[in-house]
């Protein structure tokens, strides 16, 4: 006889209820756990014989929505949290790396068996009818939300607009949801029809011939293609942080587009090899796979730059768009004919976006050689303002010594090109963290996204000098639209569960930070966000476990070990943590508002205060959030406090 349906699961003591859908520990007790994280737990435990993959998890559990992947990451994370679980030693789910998850804990499945908890008030739906869908609360609403692409023959349709209007509003404001609408809205229209928004992602370049690749000059290439195409009204474009994940060979463009939400996906193959530039591409149609267009070059590298306007606008005819005289002539204009220039930016990109300290001083060495190279190449000075700039504000050298060579590199960008944005928000970071002059650094940050709406970057420095200034819900919704402008990158991601963090909204800020750590556990910026929102949450311990042995730096790191051991009761520790903060001091480095903040934790008043007030002259870096950083509340009252505030212009 056939054995019945499982109705729960028993692993270790713990028991998923499927009938009522409950997770109890072994006491018996009802586990806290969204029904998202739910959802993926029962996925995993029945499918526990073989690794699931993030896509299959994704498509099960998200169905009716598109979802970015922070969201599983952040299911995974409230999943080990309810049972006591960890990445590092997992009892129960482990992590296969590059393919997905597996349950491993032995399990014994019951059938027929009495439910846990209170049955739910909900009448069940009759005989025949739908089972009504799990409500989401504001919480689990994932990164990005849109309709989910549906089968070639069936037309999309509409969310209801109200609700669809009301949580991007609270999320990322008016642009973000016009975007994304428009996206939607031009993926069921029909091929040709002309004067319509346009949606398109650029997948990364791959090498013709493998052995021959090229990284720098595949995403190079990508990544230019991607910035002349966004600098064009009427078209979404997928940023370079979503489409990266796309660089493998065997990526099925269709099936890439869909889940990116887009109507026409680019794909295609480059070498550079001999002075010789070979490029393949195709634009495929994403509701039925044809192709729009497709072409071929094979010519010498100096003329890569031709051949990059020709495949721009055999793009834009292939998509119907219209474009004025002024959007001609940008797209036809290079940021510089030399392709020897144009491949050292290129390998100055590659290593900027590793994010490490050797990463950004090897994007230095390329973009000075860059810009020597052809003097009229703006965009290496523009790179060589962020590398200076961050090396500052990751306290990995002396503010004092970078910041002046970030500014000459930043004006030396906006004399060349006045018109380029990012030249601007590179200024703005400059005034904002190095002079602290939070309006002019504003108003920078304005100006280069009026020159470039779409530039996360200066959204995102945007965003904080909101908070800086004391604007909570305007911080939120700039940080919510800086991650939906770049929904891969992990840095807008993590600074989202800052800015939440320092908002008070510690249940949100934990969901935001806690699945990027689990994705990326090795990233500084999501690791020290994550613990000093421990800190926040009066769980110092959790913080202690996260930062012993770890030693990279990232915006506001230098305090966290400090601070957790105060409020840990580890008074010794965290005074030796102050002076050797103090200690850094003595070669430049930032660390008055650091060492303020143990102080302030270890009950120390006077200390603290005095550290405030060196903070003024030495430059530390997170000094902006002073107004908002809860580690002050003891001494915020103080009028020496007070007078600091008065004299950073936040009072």
């Amino acid at each position: 006889m056939q054995q019945s349906t499982p109705t729960a699961y028993v692993f270790e003591g713990f028991r998923l209820d499927l009938a009522r859908r409950r997770l109890a520990d072994p006491d018996g007790r009802v586990l806290p756990l969204p029904a998202r994280a739910y959802d993926v737990l029962a996925h995993l435990v029945e499918n526990r014989a073989r690794v699931v993959s993030k896509d299959e998890l994704m498509r099960a559990v998200w169905s009716r929505v598109v979802v970015e992947e922070n969201n599983l990451n952040q299911a995974i994370y409230n999943i080990r949290r309810a049972l006591g679980d960890s990445r590092e030693t997992p009892r129960f789910i482990v992590t296969v790396a590059g393919r997905g998850y597996q349950f491993v804990a032995e399990t014994r499945p019951e059938r027929d068996a009495p439910a846990i908890g209170p049955a739910p008030t909900a009448e069940a739906p009759a005989a025949g009818e739908p089972a009504a869908p799990t409500p989401v609360t504001e919480e689990e609403l994932p990164t990005a939300v849109a309709p989910a692409p549906l089968a070639a023959s069936t037309p999309a349709p509409a969310p209801p607009a109200a609700t669809r209007s009301r949580r991007w509003l609270l999320a990322a404001g008016v642009a973000a949801v016009a975007a994304l609408a428009g996206s939607a809205y031009w993926l069921g229209r029909p091929r040709g029809t002309r004067g319509l928004p346009a949606s398109i992602a650029v997948l990364p370049f791959k090498p013709l011939v493998v052995s021959a690749a090229n990284e720098a000059v595949e995403l190079g290439l990508t990544e230019s293609m991607i910035n002349r195409l966004s600098e064009l009204s009427g078209i979404v474009v997928s940023p370079l942080s979503s489409v990266r994940r796309y660089s493998d060979p065997g990526v099925d463009p269709q099936e890439a587009g869909r889940t990116l939400r887009v109507a026409a996906v680019l794909d295609g193959h480059v070498q550079v090899e001999n002075d010789r530039l070979r490029l393949t591409a195709r634009l495929v149609d994403v509701n039925d796979g044809s192709s729009l267009w497709a072409g071929s070059f094979n010519e010498n590298l100096d003329d890569f730059f031709r051949v990059q306007e020709s495949l721009a606008n055999q793009l834009v005819r292939a998509l119907s768009l219209e474009l004025s005289d002024a959007q001609r002539d940008r797209l036809a204009r290079p940021d510089t004919t030399d392709a020897e220039a144009w491949q050292l930016y290129l390998n100055g990109r590659y290593h900027w976006d590793r994010k490490t300290e050797d990463g950004f001083l090897r994007s230095i060495e390329f973009y000075e050689a860059a810009a020597r190279r052809d003097p009229s190449f703006a965009l290496p000075h523009v790179g060589l303002a962020d590398a200076y700039a961050v090396l500052g504000v990751f306290n990995l050298r002396p503010p004092g010594a970078v910041f002046p060579l970030a500014r000459a590199a930043a004006e030396r960008a906006i004399a060349i090109d006045a018109q380029l944005g990012e030249a601007h928000a590179s200024l703005g970071h400059v005034a904002t963290q190095f002079d602290r002059d939070w309006r002019e650094g504003e108003r920078l940050y304005r100006h280069a996204l009026d020159l470039r709406p779409n530039h996360a970057q200066a959204v995102m420095w945007l965003a904080n000098s909101h908070l800086m200034q004391g604007r909570i819900p305007e911080a939120l919704a700039e940080a919510r639209h800086a991650q939906l402008l770049e929904p891969m990158s992990l840095t807008f991601g993590a600074n989202v569960g800052m800015v939440l963090s320092y908002a008070g909204r510690l249940d949100a800020a934990l969901e935001q930070l806690a699945g990027l750590v689990e994705a990326a556990p090795e990233s500084p910026v999501a690791r020290h966000h994550l613990a000093r929102l421990h800190i926040f949450r009066g769980e110092p311990l959790q913080a202690i476990r996260m930062l012993e042995g770890f030693h990279a730096r990232a915006p506001g790191s230098l305090g966290n070990l400090g601070r957790a051991y105060a409020l840990a009761g580890r008074a010794d520790d965290a005074r030796t943590q102050a002076a050797q903060l103090q200690a850094l001091g003595t070669e430049g480095l930032g660390v008055g508002y650091d060492v303020a903040l143990i102080r302030a934790a270890l009950g120390e008043r006077e200390p603290a205060l005095a550290a405030l007030e060196q903070s003024l002259t030495d430059h530390s870096q997170m000094v902006g959030f002073i107004n908002v950083d809860p580690g002050f509340a003891g001494i915020r009252a103080e009028p020496r406090f007070r007078a600091v505030v008065g004299r950073l212009g936040l009072g």
